[in-house]
């Protein structure tokens, strides 16, 4: 395929933040506003509350795209060095990973065992 160049690659990067942030936003937002008013209510007498439970959100929300990346770039990394074609089929996979992990967690709160 043609080189991406380093505006392109920063440009995809973008889209997909832009992306994820306006389809994620009508889920998190909510949670977020309320875990904010929390932390606000508590005032200064519980702040190491207000900062696990923020850092505990802030890991949740971010770890699985975090991880996907991480190891779609070293799939994609070890493939590609050896010549292998599979390489193209690495963003289609995690990508569909992560579709799965979305659709899994919305149907575990919306369907409780």
């Amino acid at each position: 395929g043609a080189a991406v160049t380093p505006v392109a690659r920063g440009f995809r990067a973008f889209a997909f933040g832009a992306s994820s942030a306006l389809v994620s936003s009508p889920c998190s937002t909510p949670v977020l506003a309320s875990l904010l008013g929390f932390v606000v209510a508590s005032g200064e007498t519980d702040s190491a509350l207000g900062l696990g439970l923020l850092l505990a959100y802030t890991l949740g929300y971010t770890t699985p795209v975090v991880a996907a990346g991480a190891l779609g770039t070293a799939a994609t990394s070890a493939l590609s060095h050896r010549g292998s074609e599979a390489s193209e089929l690495v963003v289609p996979v995690f990508g569909g990973g992560l579709v799965a992990y979305g659709v899994y967690s919305s149907l575990v709160v919306l369907l409780p065992a």
